[in-house]
């Protein structure tokens, strides 16, 4: 099942390939039917996370962009599974033809490396895999406290510098990966230190993605735009209208009790903040809930006075994402995968970071912006002085 969040849908991504993860072309002569074996170049470990596109058609049993699991035939060859456990049993999926066009195997793995494989002098790290420019990685270290090798940070995306097969740098985009910038390595860390190749490309990888948008999104707004429910008690203000004091916009209301006696919902009615009294409520025949009737025909006082007394139940939020809040979504999405895409950047503002994102603060405590320009248009109509109040 594809990633999908409340805003976005991972189709509404065009560049999650770019930066690419490990990958090589194979042609349809590299596929062996009797034996289910692929010819690659990369020596690819028993239990990598691989999956497959196209130019024409995948091989039949395989998939377009499903994960699977490779099995180590040799260095040049594999097997895929269905499973790491199949993987490991060697139990491998039946290639019944070769396909068509030219296909592309997509590589994911990892493997660990020690405080004696980083060299200061070179910033260069020592590596079992052949790993090619700027593809992405992500690196995190053994011990309740991880200490990388400074100034790499656990979970942040870098990109590889191949110096030779067995040594890669670290760059901090693809641009100055392929240029050969590196990052300045100033200690080994301490512990066993691990080195995620390929992330981002797996559907898993997507979908954290998705959410850290709109999680940031949610952050910087103080609001969400979607329909959520709530549940809130407020005290009753001798008035037939009753403001809820929340920040999103109310789409429906479900239940009103007054006291816990729930009010029959001819009688009351709502807009965008607030709940009153239908005007038509008060021509109602005396009969049902007569203490009410007569005090709406007498008094008009739809909410007595009280602590705590009225409890309301219903949706809040949007009916429909708003286009300026979802094209927002995709910007920041498209710059996770490729972050030059987007690279404004106001510096005269505080830099701190979620996730992978930079944004921005003016007075150390509120999120002000994302740090480009682009979504920071977009959503400042939308951006919210305070919190949402009162609805659990």
């Amino acid at each position: 099942m594809p990633a999908s969040g409340n805003y976005i849908l991972e189709a509404d991504i065009d560049n999650w390939d770019v930066p690419c993860g490990l990958e090589e072309e194979f042609a349809t002569s590299a596929v062996a039917t009797s034996t289910d074996i692929i010819t690659v170049t990369h020596d690819i470990d028993t239990g990598a996370e691989v999956s497959f596109t196209t130019t024409g058609t995948l091989p039949d049993g395989l998939e377009l962009d499903t994960l699977y699991y490779v099995i180590n035939v040799s260095s040049v060859t594999i097997k895929v599974a269905n499973s790491p456990l199949l993987a490991a049993l060697g139990t491998q999926v039946d290639l019944v033809d070769a396909g068509t066009g030219t296909h592309t195997i997509r590589i994911n793995w990892s493997e660990t490396f020690a405080t004696t494989d980083v060299t200061l002098a070179s910033d260069k790290i020592t590596v079992s895999h052949d790993i090619d420019d700027a593809c992405k990685l992500r690196f995190n270290s053994s011990g309740s406290t991880p200490d990388l090798p400074a100034p790499l940070v656990v979970g942040v995306a870098y990109y590889a510098i191949n110096v030779d097969p067995t040594h890669v740098q670290v760059a901090t985009t693809p641009a100055n990966a392929i240029a050969g910038t590196n990052i300045t390595i100033t200690d080994v860390g301490s512990g066993t230190h691990s080195l995620f190749v390929g992330e981002g490309e797996t559907e898993y990888d997507r979908q954290q993605a998705i959410n850290r948008v709109e999680d940031l999104i949610e952050k910087l707004t103080k609001d969400f735009f979607y329909a959520e429910d709530f549940v809130i008690y407020l005290d009753g203000n001798g008035k037939d209208r009753l403001f809820l004091g929340l920040v999103p916009d109310i789409i429906s209301v479900s239940k009103v009790k007054i006291s816990g006696v729930e009010l029959t919902s001819s009688w009351y009615t709502f807009d965008n903040d607030s709940i009153y009294l239908d005007p038509e409520a008060v021509t109602s025949e005396e009969g049902d809930m007569a203490e009410l009737h007569l005090r709406l025909k007498y008094e008009r006082i739809l909410f007595p006075r009280g602590m705590g007394n009225i409890k309301v139940t219903g949706t809040y939020g949007k009916s429909t994402v708003p286009a300026r809040v979802r094209q927002a979504a995709i910007i920041l999405c498209k710059a996770e995968n490729d972050p030059e895409l987007y690279p404004s950047y106001d510096s005269n503002l505080k830099s701190e970071k979620i996730g992978d994102y930079s944004y921005t603060v003016a007075d150390g405590k509120n999120i002000t912006k994302t740090g480009i320009d682009a979504v920071d248009d977009l959503l400042r109509e939308y951006l919210r002085k305070k919190p949402m109040l009162g609805a659990v």
